[in-house]
């Protein structure tokens, strides 16, 4: 179905945008998070959904619909907003009523309905509290959920594992997104499928609020895995090569193609240069990191190699390039001189 037919006010000239195309991050919306606007939304206690839905609707898009796969909170709230339209209720109320009662789960609710002596507070990397945003559809659709370690495992259990007989409860979340050049993408409806260094993964992280959030199973080992952690801005993902185990990428000798200059993917500025076959690579959001070699196309983080990694496609030359970092991806070009 096309989005414009739920949310006309915003998407009514943009026939090829379907719901599946939010459903699979493969919209081309930008993520309002990085929008200029957005700060003095989520200050506002009064601010409505829909008003981060006009923010976004009003930045370019990214890319043409179904072309490419990127990450983007906005498909989110716009999905939140498309769910209220049609259940004629607050997205809260139809997120309890279709998601963790059916799945028999009690522990996970908004945060914002709970006493805030109820949850875990957010501590900055200074040791401050983090308040949550003042206005509540800041999480609406994509985040703002509360729950125990133990309600996620029982989450990943009922929703993603067979038992017997009995295919998985939300199996169909797990199908790969599809480009409408044919390939696919392994991420299915706000589940990433992406292998975790080595083993095949189902999974999905989060940060907000000095929260920092990942649950992960890996479909071959009877493992459940929940990280939750509140102190300051901390990649998850770091974590997950002790807790399974697993052996880091192998470094290659040298890549073919090293995207050596300046590069732009907004609001990302990227500016790289080469010390041999490693790269120094500069992200004006992420810092200076050194990334080395594991294909001929292809680079990690040495630091972080299970979470940040540099890929160049065939068809992009030194021009162009992949920048994954945990469930985000960014396509950055290169800028003119």
């Amino acid at each position: 179905m096309p989005v414009g037919r739920y949310l006309p006010e915003w998407f009514a000239k943009e026939p090829d945008l379907r719901v599946e195309h939010l459903l699979w991050q493969t919209s081309g919306l930008a993520d309002f998070l990085w929008l200029e606007g957005y700060r003095k939304l989520g200050d506002e206690p009064a601010t409505p959904l829909e008003a981060y839905v006009a923010l976004d609707a009003a930045a370019p898009r990214r890319f043409e619909p179904g072309t490419r796969w990127a990450y983007s909170n906005t498909n989110y709230k716009a999905l939140a907003l498309i769910a209220e339209r049609v259940g004629g209720a607050p997205f809260d109320r139809l997120l309890a009523e279709h998601v963790p009662r059916p799945l028999g789960i009690a522990a996970v609710t908004a945060c914002h309905g709970l006493d805030p002596r109820e949850y875990v507070p957010g501590i900055s990397q200074e040791g401050l509290p983090t308040p949550l945003d003042a206005s509540r559809h800041a999480y609406t659709g994509d985040g703002g959920l509360c729950g125990n370690a133990a309600a996620l495992a029982t989450w990943l259990e009922r929703a993603f594992v067979a038992r017997g007989d009995r295919p998985a409860q939300w199996s169909r979340l797990l199908q790969p997104a599809r480009l409408r050049d044919g390939r696919t993408v392994p991420y299915g409806y706000g589940v990433s499928l992406r292998p975790f260094l080595e083993p095949k993964m189902i999974w999905h992280g989060g940060n907000v609020d000095s929260h920092s959030t990942m649950i992960a199973l890996p479909p071959e080992q009877d493992l459940r895995i929940v990280i939750l952690l509140a102190r300051g801005f901390v990649w998850p993902t770091v974590v997950m090569p002790t807790v399974l185990n697993l052996r880091l990428p192998a470094r290659a000798a040298g890549a073919k193609v090293q995207p050596i200059g300046r590069f732009e993917d907004a609001p990302f500025q990227y500016e790289i240069t080469a010390d041999g076959t490693t790269l120094q690579v500069s992200v004006d959001l992420l810092g200076r990191m050194r990334f080395v070699p594991v294909a001929t196309r292809e680079f990690v983080a040495e630091a972080q190699p299970a979470t940040f990694r540099l890929r160049v496609p065939v068809d992009s030359g030194p021009d162009g390039f992949e920048f994954d970092w945990v469930e985000v991806r960014s396509y950055p070009r290169r800028l003119a001189d």
